[in-house]
């Protein structure tokens, strides 16, 4: 799996891994905003951060801990940058087995109906580097993250999470048509 950057197909995007040459302090600043945009806050942060902000010192240790996935090989995280070269979306593979990862994304209001395309990119840079399976888990009121996996192949499996979160699966076979 390579970090470098390349195109989203049907966007002005563009997808790389996010490593330690990303952190810059605009860098920082856009992943902060984006962070705190309700949605993604409340969805990811509002509950791990017991209420506060999430900080500069907060996409400070994502980029950090972003950089040791990939330079370890164990999970590999991907940001879409506008054109401005800022992040407006991350959606990463949280493990790497190669044979049932898990993904994670969220992406800013700035980038709306996007998030389809950016994930498709990832799955499909995941399967030129022998990745067979994908699952991912949503809170069931996430209309939005259970219509992005639908539309890329996923299907809900009768398994679920701790959290009672709906875990959906796609295998390689179904991945073909990304």
């Amino acid at each position: 799996m390579s970090p470098n950057s390349t195109r989203i197909p049907g966007t002005s995007l563009q997808l790389c891994g996010l490593t330690q040459r990303f952190n810059s302090k605009k860098v920082r600043e856009r992943i902060t905003a984006c962070c705190n945009e309700t949605t993604i806050y409340d969805r990811l942060f509002r509950e791990r951060l017991a209420g506060r902000s999430y900080t500069s010192d907060d996409a400070r240790d994502f980029i950090q801990w972003a950089a040791a996935g990939w330079s370890s090989h164990r999970y590999y995280v991907f940001i879409a940058n506008d054109p401005d070269g800022l992040p407006c979306a991350s959606c990463d593979l949280k493990t790497a087995t190669r044979t049932d990862d898990e993904i994670g994304y969220w992406r800013s209001q700035r980038v709306e109906g996007s998030m389809a395309m950016i994930v498709r990119q990832v799955l499909s840079l995941a399967l030129e580097n022998g990745f067979n399976g994908f699952h991912a888990r949503v809170a069931r009121d996430n209309l939005g993250s259970i219509a992005v996996l639908e539309r890329l192949g996923f299907v809900l499996s009768d398994r679920h999470d701790v959290n009672g979160r709906l875990v959906f699966t796609r295998r390689a076979r179904e991945s073909q048509s990304t």
